[in-house]
Formats: C-alpha cells, sequence, structure tokens
C-alpha cells in the first residue's frame, strides 16, 4: 500500500510541476520562413495581386533550360508577357536549346535576350525593357563538377 501511495504521490507532483513549468514556457523565437511568393509557388496561377496589383510580366533567367523553358511556357499559357535571358552556353546540346526557344518564340508574349549573366550591363538592360512584375533566377552553370574546373564558363 505504502508503495502505490508513493507512486501516486509522485505522479502528482510531476504533474504539477509540468504544469508549472509550461505556464513559464514562452514560445519559441524561430525564423520567419520565406513566403510562398519568395519561393516561387504562386507563380502557377493566372493572376497574382500584390498590393492590389495584378502580376502578369516576368523576367526568367535559363528559358533555354530544362526548368526554365517549362515554367517559361506555363506562364505564357496563363496569359504572362514572358521575357527569356540565357547566354546559350555549349554544356547542353545548343540544337535542344534553340528548339525550345523557338517553341516559346511562337508565342506572341515571349521575346529573348541572349546574353551571358556576366555581362552586367545586358542583364540590367534587358530587366529594365521587360518592367517585370517578378524576377525568376533560373540560371545556372549546370554540373558542379565542370563548375569547379571551368568556372568562368
Amino acid at each position: 500500500n505504502l508503495a502505490k501511495v508513493r507512486v501516486v504521490s509522485s505522479n502528482l507532483i510531476a504533474r504539477s510541476n509540468y504544469k508549472r513549468a509550461h505556464r513559464k514556457m514562452r514560445p519559441l523565437s524561430l525564423p520567419v520562413p520565406p513566403s510562398p511568393l519568395a519561393l516561387g509557388f504562386p507563380l502557377i496561377y493566372p493572376l497574382i495581386k500584390i498590393k492590389g496589383q495584378i502580376m502578369r510580366r516576368a523576367f526568367i533567367t535559363g528559358t533555354a533550360g530544362f526548368i526554365g523553358f517549362h515554367l517559361a511556357r506555363l506562364l505564357l499559357d496563363k496569359g504572362w508577357q514572358v521575357h527569356g535571358f540565357d547566354g546559350m552556353t555549349t554544356y547542353y546540346d545548343l540544337n535542344l536549346k534553340r528548339a525550345r526557344l523557338a517553341l516559346l518564340a511562337q508565342n506572341p508574349n515571349f521575346t529573348q535576350t541572349e546574353a551571358m549573366l556576366e555581362d552586367a550591363d545586358a542583364v540590367m538592360t534587358a530587366a529594365r525593357a521587360a518592367r517585370p512584375d517578378a524576377i525568376i533566377h533560373l540560371a545556372a552553370q549546370a554540373g558542379v563538377r565542370y563548375s569547379l574546373e571551368a568556372p568562368r564558363a
């Protein structure tokens, strides 16, 4: 009987300590996660409002690449104006890249600048001319190993 009393009393003490500890706890201060817009998720919708303005123009780097091409095509299908920016490097087959850009160019809402990202003037000129509501930067050097061997490629 005495053992049962001790167990019961220790459970009561543990419960009261738990309640007391939780009463004093403050919410954790965690960093705020990025908004879905910052991650690019809302871009799949045809109309996005930011501060009451409807977004309809996108500036996408890497439009000749796999992801950039498909994103540009999706936005064009949703009625967006898309300006593509690609360096057309030879790491992947140029015929494939040109074929992708030719498909995008069939849409009158698509324009393209062929220049390297290292050319800051070309990037700024193209971005200013496009007057984008959203800039999606997808251009990158494909292949980690190659980027180490030729970092300026």
